[in-house]
This record gives C-alpha cells, sequence and structure tokens, in this order.
C-alpha cells in the first residue's frame, strides 16, 4: 500500500485517478487507504454526489473503521438551497465552480489549509458535460491540473471503467471510461478490477516506478487485506499460468468455450493466454480437433 498513496509514490499537488466498474469497491478502497495515510494526506475533504455511499459509510461504522478520516466533509446536498442543487446538477461548469469556491470556503472557516481533495464521482463537479469528447475533457482536466499546482492541492478523482472487458484490452488503463484527455492530465492511474472469489486486482501506473499491481481479497464483511504486491508482467505470467488448471490433462483437451466458462473470461481474453502459454511451450493445440488445447506433458 506504500507504494500507492505514500509519499514516495503519490506526486503531490497534482491529479490522481481511480477508475472502475460499478461496486467493484472504488470508495471502499480509498476509504483504507486514506486511514491508512492520514499523516500524508491531511488535512483533506471528500466530496461526494452519490447518496448509496451512505450504505459504505454506515458499513464501516458498524465494523470500527472510521470511514470519513476527514476533518471537514463537504456534501453539495448538504447545507445549500434546492435551487442551488439543482443548477450543480444541470450545469457542469456551475458545478466545477461551485466545488472550487466551496473548498476556498471550507479553508477560510476551519483556518486550515488542505493538503488532499477527493471528487466522489469526479464527473459530478468537473466542467465537461462529453467525457468522450478529447477537447471538452482535456480542458476540464487542464483546468482541474493547473488549479491542483496553484492552490498547492492534490486531487484524488473517482472514476467509472467503460463496459468493454478488461481481459480484451491490450492496456488495462484504456478501460478508464472516457477520452485519451483523461490519462494526459493525471499523474497516477489506478484501475480496480474484479477478480474471482472476492479478490481485487488494483492496477497502477505512476511517474516514479514502472506498473504494478496491488493484489486485495475482499472479506465478508466488504473489507480488502493485502495480498501482495509485483510488477504487471509477473502478475499477467502467473495469471496466465492459473489458466491452465481449467485444461484437462486427457490427451483430447480442452476446448476454449469450457476454459471460457470456467474461468468467467471473455473469448478473446482466453485466446490470448491460450497463445501465449502456446508459446511458451506449456500448451499444445491438439491435432484433428480445432479449438481443443492440452498441456504438453499430455500431448
Amino acid at each position: 500500500m506504500e507504494y500507492l498513496i505514500g509519499p514516495r509514490y503519490l506526486a503531490a499537488n497534482h491529479v490522481h485517478i481511480i477508475g472502475g466498474g460499478s461496486s467493484v469497491g472504488k470508495t471502499t478502497f480509498l476509504f483504507q487507504a486514506i486511514n491508512h495515510f492520514r499523516k500524508e494526506l491531511f488535512p483533506l475533504v471528500y466530496l461526494i454526489d452519490d447518496r448509496p455511499k451512505e450504505g459504505t459509510v454506515a458499513k464501516f461504522a458498524e465494523l470500527g473503521i472510521e470511514p470519513w478520516p476527514v476533518e471537514g466533509l463537504i456534501d453539495r446536498k448538504v447545507g445549500t438551497s434546492d435551487e442551488e442543487c439543482r443548477r450543480v446538477g444541470r450545469d457542469p461548469e456551475h458545478a466545477y465552480v461551485w466545488m472550487t469556491t466551496s473548498v476556498k470556503r471550507w479553508q477560510e472557516e476551519s483556518a486550515t489549509k488542505l493538503r488532499t481533495i477527493v471528487l466522489d464521482p469526479a464527473i459530478a463537479f468537473l466542467p465537461c458535460r462529453r467525457v468522450n469528447d478529447y477537447k471538452e475533457v482535456a480542458g476540464a482536466f487542464a483546468t482541474l491540473s493547473a488549479w491542483a499546482l496553484r492552490e498547492r492541492v492534490t486531487v484524488m478523482l473517482v472514476w467509472h471503467s467503460n463496459k468493454t472487458k478488461v481481459d480484451e484490452l491490450n492496456d488495462i488503463f484504456d478501460a478508464i471510461s472516457g477520452s485519451t484527455g483523461i490519462q494526459g492530465y493525471t499523474a497516477t492511474k489506478i484501475m480496480l478490477v474484479r477478480g474471482p472469489r472476492g479478490k481485487r486486482n488494483a492496477y497502477v501506473r505512476g511517474p516514479k516506478f514502472g506498473d504494478f499491481v496491488i493484489e486485495l481479497q475482499m472479506n465478508d464483511e466488504g473489507v480488502f487485506s493485502l495480498l501482495g504486491v509485483q510488477p504487471v508482467e509477473a502478475h499477467e505470467a502467473a495469471a496466465d499460468i492459473e489458466l491452465m488448471q481449467w485444461i484437462s490433462d486427457d490427451p483430447g483437451g480442452t476446448h476454449w468455450n469450457d476454459i471460457c466458462e470456467a474461468a468467467g473470461l471473455s473469448r478473446a481474453g482466453v485466446m490470448r493466454k491460450l497463445a501465449n502459454l502456446v508459446g511458451l511451450g506449456y500448451l499444445a493445440r491438439v491435432r484433428g480437433r480445432p479449438g481443443f488445447y492440452c498441456t504438453v506433458r499430455s500431448s
């Protein structure tokens, strides 16, 4: 975890993004990370615009974990008039102005200089309407990056991934929803991916180290524990070899479609892994049986 948002990794006064699919655990992940690095990240304000997140807050409170380790929490729907709420929700430009002025007001009222701000979800507070429009997104992120540098505050964004299955992508970070302009203006990118049996993989790319993967396990209470950290290449190689558990030792082999169903992966993702394993000499194609693969020892 130290390599993720600890002082050695997370560049201060820059914008960082954590992406992932719905209910994969992005907010939970941030709760635990922020709680662990209170000293490095405080004073911190967490801006939220998603009512279901309150259920997550309650769950963590029941577990005895401080869910909002912040010295000030601004919820744009609290302490503002109904008309103000409608304006913020309707006008992205107004939402951004509201966000920056609210942060400024918080600092003045508390006489405290912020070090970190979290926007969850970020799209609710940025001056852009179309996340796939490069010019619009790049302009919004350039504005946010300049504000972060000027105010000397580190900004962490919670962002959704697109609908593409991540195992079909050559670059896992292409799953971050929206224009490539998003990635161009963020220092650290984190992509949280769901795995089998409660596992999650947090792919991390930043300016200080090479790409790596934080392997996590979510328990029945919805809390993450750390399994390990390793370079992306080593993680992907291990994942490819793990696919071999679905290959029958019978010389007749196993069809790729059966592997897809057993492993819960897409056809494109499985075919790429199988080709890689064949190239490495772990698997072989079964002669006379198109689409079937067997281990080298059984061939």
